[in-house]
């Protein structure tokens, strides 16, 4: 720190290159992903194909079932997964544990787009994750989530996928989600329910989608004609927690005092934001109430009902 000047440093884990199969694309595939420092890790189910004399610059080599292999690297959001294995079948087992876990900051598979096609049906027939969906009419993003997840949902139902960004997002400006509708500074309109769209966090250091609380306040004030035409709105969805709501008192998670200023005017029936996880060991609520409005803490997943007069003892996570 120098004076009233803040400086910080984020440290991320180094970037991980999972290999799912040890066929001869991977071995092409290892030296080039170490050239550009990815810690390579290899998995196969067949001895010879996963020893380290294959893969000299390979971090890691593991010999093992690949369900078993997935679930001994424990996939953050941060790694990125390539499945090439020896055989569709094989194949399928790979992404089906893959996709019941932490999303990779990529994921993809090598195989024909027939392959690819079929393997997709058969997902869907199986119901997999569509399960999860049915009855679901909308889904609401409030930032920070893999564009590839958010794609991949899009991909599983009809509902439409709504977003915002976080402050993380900075990869949607080369790969914004397929499928899915950005709502930032906008108001839409889904069957009769207006959703007003506000990402970004509090500004901490220099990038993307973060914003001063002065520079907040004059993203709504260009909203006015907006507010006007629809007479106001019933969701606020927004990336950052309000002020004293639920945030922070660090400047990263504080939240904007012009999302009370907001709420106090319009009185919406919700205000849905993330950013502050409750995995981070302070003592945020899943819900809260501001007024008439029920605020959602919509860290990781969270399914209510719009017309639920006793949502606290019904929200599902």
């Amino acid at each position: 720190r120098e004076g009233n000047r803040k400086y910080s440093r984020r440290f991320l884990p180094p970037r991980r290159l999972i290999l799912l199969g040890g066929g001869h694309i991977s071995e092409k595939l290892v030296p080039l992903a170490a050239m550009l420092d990815f810690s390579v890790t290899v998995a196969d189910d067949r001895e010879e194909f996963a020893c380290a004399g294959r893969f000299p610059l390979a971090e890691r080599v593991i010999c093992a079932p690949f369900e078993e292999a997935i679930d001994r690297l424990a996939i953050t959001p941060y790694d990125f997964v390539a499945v090439m294995t020896r055989g569709h079948a094989w194949d399928g087992v790979c992404l089906r544990r893959i996709l019941r876990g932490t999303m990779p900051a990529y994921l993809g598979m090598v195989g024909s787009k027939r392959k690819t096609a079929l393997l997709r049906e058969q997902l869907e027939e199986e119901g997999f994750e569509k399960e999860k969906l049915d009855g679901i009419d909308l889904i609401l993003s409030s930032g920070d989530l893999n564009p590839h997840y958010l794609s991949f949902l899009a991909t599983f139902t009809t509902a439409p996928v709504l977003y915002v960004h976080g402050n993380h997002d900075d990869k949607y400006e080369k790969t914004p989600p397929d499928g899915c509708i950005c709502i930032e500074d906008q108001i839409y309109v889904h069957e009769g329910v207006r959703i007003l769209g506000l990402g970004g966090s509090m500004r901490y250091r220099p990038g993307i989608n973060q914003y001063t609380e002065k520079e907040m306040a004059k993203r709504v004030k260009k909203l006015r004609w907006q507010l006007f035409r629809k007479g106001g709105f019933d969701i606020l969805l927004t990336h950052a927690p309000a002020y004293q709501l639920n945030d922070g008192r660090d400047l990263p998670h504080q939240g904007f005092q012009v999302f009370n200023t907001l709420m106090d005017k319009y009185q919406p029936r919700f205000f849905i934001h993330g950013h502050v996880h409750m995995a981070y060991g302070r003592q945020h609520k899943r819900y809260d109430r501001y007024g008439e409005t029920h605020v959602i803490n919509a860290f990781g997943r969270c399914t209510f009902d719009y017309e639920d007069e006793h949502l606290q003892e019904h929200l599902k996570h």
